[in-house]
């Protein structure tokens, strides 16, 4: 038997060969190859609203006070309005000194806009004239940041200004990007899962909160739920690899942050919708509290924060069907 896909309209599994959905009658388009090409600030929607006259504090990293690269200290400045910050980016040398290597006390040309949802653009070390952007977002649980961040590698000068401006002019930039990069790699893997969304996960030890999030993406799967965890720091969009493992759905344990650490990514978490015994989402805090049983037959709980409200009901529409009346939204 064929690899099962999905419907990208209504989420049921499709059998290979079929021209169209068995449930809602959609067109299947045949599967079209994986894209070769990243993520670039094009793939980004422009906002339709936009503003004027802001000023932000700017960072640059790894210079001396006149902006010339030596590696030292961060230059500090107030209030900048867009042409301003444009004018300091030109500024900056545009490939390290030949035969320079980084080391734990050198710093590397880094130029930061904003402190709140900053905007960062690196200077590459492996190609003169280009620049990776690196944007980060948060909300406050437990009185701790969630976060989530984004990544667009090797741009050139024009497109780290182009990021510049629109960080200036488009409100909310930063999350943005952040959400058209996850839906970016969502497209590229659409038939993988039936629903995916980011989501944050508050570890427990001992019934104590231990101030630490796993980060990662939760996955909607014919046969159940799937988190599949990559970091502690922060959530980053990722393609699910292709020869991921499954493994089983089991409680962080503490036992050392170098063994979860080494834990992480090296797998899929499944849990079989059977197993799920309650589960209740709240939109308006993009949280889903839920029991299960775990693979010892243990009762299990474990709390999921979204880091996109708006793809909360979508997700919640999916999973609908597999959980009936254990599944509760408010």
């Amino acid at each position: 038997m064929g690899k099962v896909k999905f419907c990208p309209n209504c989420g049921t599994p499709v059998e290979p060969g079929y021209k169209f959905c068995p449930n809602c009658g959609s067109p299947l388009r045949a599967e079209e190859p994986r894209r070769a090409r990243g993520f670039t600030l094009q793939d980004v929607p422009r906002s339709p609203e936009t503003r004027v006259g802001e000023k932000f504090t700017v960072f640059i990293e790894g210079v001396s006070r006149d902006l010339r690269f030596d590696g030292s200290g961060v230059q500090k400045f107030k209030k900048v309005p867009l042409e301003e910050a444009l004018r300091l980016f030109s500024t900056l040398p545009r490939s390290y000194p030949e035969g320079f290597t980084p080391d734990e006390k050198t710093r590397l040309l880094i130029f930061q806009v904003g402190t709140v949802q900053p905007l960062s653009i690196g200077l590459r070390l492996d190609k003169a004239g280009a620049y990776d952007i690196l944007g980060r977002i948060s909300r406050v649980i437990y009185g701790r940041g969630l976060f989530a961040s984004f990544w667009i590698k090797d741009v050139d000068y024009d497109t780290a200004c182009e990021a510049i401006r629109r960080y200036y002019t488009e409100p909310d930039f930063v999350e943005n990007v952040f959400k058209a990069q996850e839906r970016w790699v969502q497209e590229a893997e659409k038939g993988k899962y039936m629903a995916k969304i980011p989501c944050a996960v508050p570890i427990y030890h001992k019934g104590e909160f231990q101030e630490l999030f796993l980060y990662g993406g939760l996955y909607a799967m014919e046969d159940g739920l799937a988190l599949w965890p990559t970091s502690l720091r922060s959530y980053e969009p990722k393609r699910l690899p292709d020869d991921v493992r499954r493994m089983p759905f089991e409680p962080v344990k503490i036992k050392g942050l170098i063994r979860l650490e080494i834990w992480m990514a090296e797998g899929l978490c499944h849990l079989p919708f059977h197993a799920v015994k309650k589960a209740k989402v709240k939109v308006k805090d993009a949280k889903m509290e839920m029991k299960y049983v775990d693979p010892r037959d243990k009762k299990r709980d474990i709390e999921f924060y979204f880091l996109i409200k708006e793809d909360v009901p979508k997700f919640c529409q999916t999973i609908t069907p597999y959980l009936a009346d254990r599944l509760k939204i408010k």
